[in-house]
C-alpha cells in the first residue's frame, strides 16, 4: 500500500467515526474479526489437510505426499504462532498504598466517579509520560490486568490539579471499554504482524498466498483502525473535563506540551553537551530537570512553542487529535497555564518522592555509564580539536571544509545558537558547497525560520545525497507550522526515497548465484590488497575478483565478489556448512566491507563459473 492510500484510507474512517462513532465501532470489529478469520480458515485447512496426509502415509507411505506435507505443515506451524500475541506488562517502580496513599485516594476517587475497574499496580519512571495498560492474564479469553504508569519528569512539571486532569485522562481509558477493544485491535495487527514475519521466508505458492493477503489486509486495518484511538482520546479528554473541570484539563494538555518542549529545546541538548566536561553521569539530575520544567511556563520563548504546537496538525497516521483540536473540543482557549507552588510529586507521592527518585537515578546512571564515558573521550578530543580550528580562524579564513567542521563542533559543544553566526558566515564564504547550505538551513528551520528552506532546496541541487535529510526537516518544519498540504510532498519524497534505499540495501546485503558480476574497477593497488590477503592462505587455490552488478544507484556502496577454488580434490566430499565457513574465514581475511567470497562446492559453481569469465585472476 503506498502512503497517499493509507493515509487516504485513514482520514476516510476518520470522518466515519466522527460522524457515527458506534457504527464505526462495529464496523471496526467485523473487520478485525474477518482478518482473524482468514488467518483461522487457513490454519484448520492446513491442520485438516494435513492430518488427511498422514492418515494416507500410514496407510501407504508415498514421497509424492511427504512433499506435499511439508509446505503443509510450515503453513500451519508459522500460522499457530502467530495466532499467540503476547501482551508485556509495563515496567516501572510500583508504590503501594502505604507508599503513596494521596496518590491512591486520587485514583479511588476517579474510580467512583466513572464506575471504573479496579486498578492493581501504580507505577513510576522516568518519561514524561503517562499511560494506562491494560494486560489480558489469560491472552485470548481476556481477564485484564490494569496498570496505571505515571513518569517523574511529568509529576515534577506538573501541579496537583493539572496532574488530576492527567490520571483522569488515562483512568478514562477504561471507561466504554477502551482498553478491551485497544487489546482486541492489537491483537488483530499483532497476529496478521507475526503471520507475515513467520512466512516472510517461505517462498512457495502456498505461503505466496497467503502473504499476498496479509500483505494488502494488514496495512488497510491499521489505516482504519487509527480512528478509533483518536475517538478513545477525545472521550477521555472528556472524562478528565468531569473529573476536574475544563478549563484544569486544557491547561494540562498545554503544559504538557511546553513540558516537552522544555525538555526537547533546553534539558536534552545541555545534558548533551555534559560529557564534555564531566567525566561520569551526574548525581542528581531529575532536581535540574526539575528546574527546567518548572521553569518551561515563564520561559521567555514559551508563548512562541505554544504558538507552534497550536498550528501542528495531525496527520491521518496520528494516533492523538492536534492540541488545537483537542482545547476546541473542550471548549477552551490556549494560555499559558500559572507556574504551580508545588509539584504533583510533592502532592501525590509525599515522603517516597526522594526514595522514587534516588532509585530512578541511579538505574539512568547505570544505563548511561558506559555512553558517557565514551562520550566523555569523544568531548576532550572535540574540544582539543576546537581550540585549533579557533585558533586557525582567528589567523586566516578557514576552507570550506574546516568551516563546517567547526560549525559541527560548536554546535555539539555549545548549541546550535552558537553555531548559527559561524554557519552564516561559512555559507557566506562558499555558497556552493552542499554541507554548509545544509548546515544553515538546518539550524534555521531549528529555530521555525522559513529562511532555512532556500538554503536547504541549494544544498539538494548540489548534492543528491543531502535530499533525504533535507526533506525530512522541511516536512516538519511545514507540520510544526500546520501547513499539512506543504509538507505531504515532501513526507511522500521522504517515504519514496527511504523505500528506494531499503531495496538498495538489501541489494547489497547478499551475493547469490543467479547475480550478475561486471568488471571490478579498481586500481592495481587496490588489487593487490586483496591478492596479498588470500596468496598466503593454505586453502585458496586460485581467486578471482569481480564486482556485483548492481540496479539501485550503482554509482555508490559497490559490492565485490571474490570467488576461490581451494586446494585439493577432496573438498567436494566437505559439507556446506564446511564451505560457509572457509567463506566467512576469508571474508575475515580481507577486512573489508561490501565484499562476498564464494568457495567453490555445491551452490556456488554458477558464480564462479562467471567470475572466471568476467572477473581478474588475482591468485
Amino acid at each position: 500500500m503506498t502512503p497517499a492510500r493509507f493515509e487516504e484510507i485513514a482520514a476516510r474512517f476518520e470522518r466515519f467515526s466522527r460522524a457515527r462513532p458506534r457504527l464505526y465501532r462495529w464496523t471496526l470489529g467485523l473487520l478485525g474479526a474477518a482478518g482473524l478469520g482468514f488467518v483461522a480458515f487457513w490454519l484448520l485447512l492446513a491442520g485438516g489437510l494435513l492430518a488427511l496426509l498422514v492418515v494416507g502415509m500410514a496407510a501407504r507411505p508415498n514421497a509424492a505426499l511427504l512433499k506435499l506435507g511439508i509446505p503443509l505443515a510450515i503453513l500451519a506451524w508459522s500460522l499457530l504462532k502467530a495466532t499467540w500475541v503476547r501482551f508485556e506488562r509495563p515496567e516501572g517502580i510500583a508504590l503501594s498504598r502505604e507508599d503513596a496513599p494521596a496518590a491512591w485516594a486520587e485514583l479511588d476517587r476517579l474510580r467512583r466517579l466513572g464506575n471504573l475497574p479496579r486498578i492493581h499496580r501504580l507505577l513510576v519512571d522516568d518519561r514524561l509520560n503517562a499511560a494506562m495498560a491494560q494486560t489480558p492474564r489469560l491472552g485470548i479469553l481476556g481477564w485484564p490486568h490494569n496498570d496505571v504508569l505515571v513518569g517523574m519528569p511529568l509529576l515534577l512539571a506538573l501541579g496537583p490539579d493539572t496532574f488530576r486532569a492527567v490520571l483522569a485522562h488515562e483512568l478514562g481509558h477504561l471507561s466504554g471499554r477502551h482498553g478491551r477493544m485497544g487489546a482486541r485491535v492489537h491483537r488483530v495487527r499483532a497476529t496478521l504482524r507475526q503471520a507475515v514475519e513467520a512466512l516472510a521466508a517461505r517462498n512457495s505458492r502456498l505461503t505466496g498466498v497467503f502473504r499476498a493477503f496479509l500483505d494488502w489486509y494488514g496495512p488497510w486495518f491499521q489505516a482504519a483502525s487509527f480512528a478509533l484511538a483518536r475517538q478513545q482520546e477525545r472521550e477521555a479528554d472528556r472524562f478528565s473535563a468531569a473529573a476536574t473541570d475544563a478549563r484544569t484539563a486544557a491547561d494540562a494538555l498545554v503544559a504538557s506540551a511546553l513540558a516537552g518542549w522544555a525538555l526537547e529545546e533546553r534539558y536534552d541538548p545541555a545534558l548533551r553537551r555534559r560529557p564534555a566536561f564531566e567525566p561520569a553521569a551526574p548525581e542528581g539530575h531529575l532536581a535540574w530537570m526539575e528546574e527546567t520544567l518548572r521553569a518551561a511556563g515563564t520561559d521567555e520563548e514559551a508563548p512562541q512553542a505554544l504558538a507552534r504546537a497550536l498550528k501542528a496538525r495531525a496527520t491521518a497516521g496520528d494516533t492523538h487529535p492536534s492540541l488545537a483540536e483537542r482545547l476546541e473540543a473542550l471548549g477552551q482557549e490556549p494560555r499559558v497555564p500559572p507556574a504551580p507552588r508545588r509539584s504533583a510529586a510533592s502532592a501525590f507521592l509525599g515522603p517516597c518522592q526522594r526514595r522514587v527518585q534516588t532509585e530512578l537515578e541511579s538505574r539512568w546512571r547505570a544505563s548511561v555509564a558506559e555512553a558517557w564515558e565514551r562520550a566523555h573521550q569523544d568531548g576532550k578530543r572535540d574540544a582539543g580539536r576546537l581550540a585549533e580550528l579557533d585558533a586557525r580562524a582567528g589567523a586566516a579564513p578557514l576552507d570550506v571544509d574546516e568551516a563546517c567542521e567547526r560549525v559541527a563542533l560548536v554546535e555539539r559543544m555549545h548549541g546550535s545558537a552558537e553555531a548559527l553566526p559561524l554557519a552564516l558566515e561559512s555559507a557566506a564564504r562558499h555558497p556552493d558547497h552542499a554541507l554548509a547550505r545544509f548546515q544553515l538551513g538546518r539550524l534555521l528551520l531549528r529555530r521555525q525560520d522559513a529562511a532555512g528552506l532556500p538554503h536547504l532546496d541549494r544544498a539538494m541541487a548540489l548534492d543528491e545525497g543531502a535530499t533525504l535529510p533535507a526533506a525530512q526537516l522541511i516536512a516538519g518544519y511545514h507540520l510544526a507550522e500546520g501547513r499539512t498540504a506543504d509538507a505531504a510532498p515532501w513526507i511522500e519524497r521522504v517515504r519514496s526515497i527511504e523505500a528506494a534505499e531499503a531495496v538498495a540495501e538489501a541489494e547489497r546485503a547478499q551475493v547469490r548465484a543467479g547475480d550478475l558480476v561486471e568488471p571490478h574497477g579498481l586500481g592495481r593497488e587496490d588489487v593487490e590488497k586483496f591478492a596479498a590477503a588470500l596468496r598466503g592462505h593454505p586453502r585458496v587455490k586460485k581467486a578471482w575478483l569481480a564486482r556485483k552488478k548492481l540496479v539501485h544507484f550503482p554509482e555508490r556502496a559497490r559490492v565485490y565478489v571474490v570467488g576461490v577454488t581451494r586446494r585439493g580434490a577432496w573438498y567436494r566430499l566437505e559439507s556446506s556448512g564446511a564451505q560457509a565457513k572457509l567463506a566467512q574465514e576469508l571474508a575475515d581475511v580481507l577486512g573489508l566491507a561490501r565484499v562476498f567470497v564464494m568457495v567453490d562446492g555445491a551452490g556456488a559453481r554458477p558464480m564462479i563459473k562467471k567470475l572466471r569469465k568476467v572477473g581478474e585472476r588475482i591468485v
